[in-house]
């Protein structure tokens, strides 16, 4: 039984590894090292194993679920966009073709820093546990770190001034400085509607 336990544990070390990009290479050698240690025990008449016929099939069991495991997320197509998000994307792109372009000064920012902590799913530990009863039984979380950042900037137009609030963009406040400094960040506003506006930053920035 000591045998079956140690297996068991292997089995858990690979999938608590955390090197996504080297999965594959860790199911397949799994995969071929059980296999090979089933087909070794099938015909084994030794007494040094004590119970050859369970860890046999703990082999087998294991290899399979490699082999599952190695093919189940490796195909994964991307999804086409949908039809409302096309319809987003082509009103958009006629709202900028009749709006104000506007290049945010950075003496008239204020940065804003949106970071946050999250629970998720820990894919990497739980993804093969959901096909196998001697895996984890319950779904495992980690907590991720979500790097965001955001401004408000206010735009003078003739003796007012307006408070345009952007969005949240997908990297730390530093970096959104240094993408509005290089002037890279662009405000859209409506030209008969001063409510309607929106920040983009130039193509390849995202």
């Amino acid at each position: 039984m000591r045998s079956a336990h140690l297996l068991i544990q292997v089995t858990a070390f690979f999938v608590f590894l955390k090197m996504r990009d080297l999965r594959p290479i860790y199911f397949a050698t799994l995969m071929i090292v059980a296999l090979v240690g089933g087909i070794f025990l099938w015909s084994y008449n030794g007494e040094a194993i004590r119970s050859p016929k369970i860890l046999q099939i703990a082999c087998f069991t294991l290899s399979a679920l490699s082999f599952w495991a190695l093919t189940k997320t490796s195909n994964r197509k991307l999804k086409e966009p949908s039809g409302e998000y096309l319809e987003y994307l082509e009103k958009i792109k006629q709202f900028k073709a009749k709006a104000e372009i506007v290049v945010p000064d950075i003496d008239a920012c204020e940065f804003r820093n949106g970071t946050y902590h999250h629970e998720v799913e820990d894919e990497d530990a739980s993804w093969m546990a959901a096909g196998s009863s001697i895996m984890l039984r319950e779904e495992v979380t980690k907590t991720e770190k979500v790097v965001q950042s955001s401004l408000l900037y206010y735009h003078k137009d003739g003796a007012t001034t307006k408070k345009y609030a952007s969005q949240a963009f997908p990297f730390d406040k530093v970096a959104l400085q240094v993408y509005v400094m290089k002037g890279e960040l662009k405000l859209y506003i409506d030209r008969f509607d001063r409510s309607k506006w929106f920040f983009e930053l130039d193509k390849g920035q995202l």
